[in-house]
């Protein structure tokens, strides 16, 4: 029903755009801060996880003179600063995140790793973090019960299987990157 009532309302801001002939001209994101749970690990909504139902979700971006397509390059809501300000002609030199710009041309975006993290909050406790690399192996830790699991995405979208069962050195260089991560936080 929400997407429903988004969908209804997009259609007047885009039908606006067009009638002061603005469309052209604007670029449009549309995105969520959140997916949902519907008990894939265990818990309903959001805000309990760092898994892909809960993490991985929509980024649509439509910029004047690009040319529609999916780019399957790994980005994260931290780079729509340096994207937006980048496609719109501005800089933002202290903006996390890099752009992906290149990508909306076509151009492939060099390798990295993103960074997910759900922070423990009074009425669930549970630190959980994730890192994700380009090639599509994820380590994610739950920081409370110090349980670490790795999935390779590109086979296993649903992260149903932990590689960690069947080979100990698995996701390695992930797992240094997310200890980085993890020394790295003053908190």
């Amino acid at each position: 029903s929400e997407i429903s009532y988004v969908d209804l309302h997009l259609a007047s801001v885009f039908s606006t755009l067009e009638r002061l002939k603005l469309y052209e001209k604007t670029v449009v994101v549309i995105m969520s801060d959140h997916g949902e749970g519907f008990k894939e690990h265990g818990f309903y909504f959001h805000g309990r996880t760092v898994y892909n139902e809960e993490t991985r979700v929509p980024l649509l971006v439509r910029a004047p003179g690009m040319t529609p397509r999916r780019v399957p390059d790994l980005t994260g809501l931290i780079d729509l600063m340096p994207s937006l300000t980048e496609l719109v002609g501005l800089q933002a030199p202290l903006a996390q995140g890099r752009s992906f710009v290149p990508a909306l041309k076509g151009d492939a975006l060099p390798d990295r790793f993103l960074f997910v993290e759900q922070l423990p909050y009074p009425n669930y406790e549970t630190h959980m973090v994730a890192a994700v690399h380009s090639s599509g192996v994820k380590v994610l830790r739950n920081v409370t019960a110090n349980v670490t699991q790795v999935f390779d995405l590109n086979t296993d979208p649903g992260e149903k299987t932990n590689l960690l069962d069947r080979d100990p050195q698995a996701g390695e260089s992930v797992r240094q990157a997310l200890d980085r991560f993890l020394d790295a936080d003053p908190g």
